[in-house]
């Protein structure tokens, strides 16, 4: 992989334009891509309470594009809300539409957003998570076992596929 570029979350307007410029989609995909990565990069702003970076990489066949924070993690947020669920059902209900940390209803759209982009063509999601890591191929979650937790907070990785393209 070659990196393309990486800089921190600061503006997520910006940080989404500089990601679609290295994607090869069409205009329909890319503006879900910019959606996603301005509303990942909110998040991280909201929530992870640390800082975070989103870095670009692309070979011949795929670009990644990885939202990342050192905060404190998607289940130790979502307990706030929901205090008595388990690391795994933390981060399936903040992949569910509408869900935030918060409570509110209606306001978490980032993480089931990049769910929802994962059924569009070329596109694969990865969330981990505290040791919880989430596959999204064509829009479904599939949990993995526990990944290990080799980050401090939140890794959303976009994968695109290039190939044929």
């Amino acid at each position: 992989m070659t990196p393309l570029d990486n800089f921190p979350v600061r503006s997520p307007s910006e940080a989404a334009r500089r990601v679609a410029a290295l994607v090869p989609a069409p205009p329909n995909d890319l503006a879900a891509l910019t959606s996603v990565v301005t509303e990942l990069c909110l998040n991280v702003l909201h929530w992870a309470e640390a800082a975070g970076n989103v870095f670009a990489e692309r070979d011949r066949q795929q670009v990644i594009i990885t939202v990342q924070d050192d905060g404190v993690g998607i289940p130790e947020t979502m307990r706030r809300a929901f205090p008595d669920l388990k690391d795994h059902e933390a981060v399936e209900r903040a992949l569910t539409a509408g869900v935030s940390s918060s409570g509110e209803l209606w306001r978490g759209y980032g993480l089931a957003d990049a769910v929802r982009l994962s059924t569009r063509d070329g596109f694969r999601i990865y969330v981990e998570s505290r040791g919880v890591a989430v596959w999204a191929d064509d829009g479904t979650p599939t949990f993995s076992s526990k990944s290990g937790g080799a980050i401090a907070g939140t890794r959303v990785q976009i994968i695109y596929s290039c190939v044929d393209r």
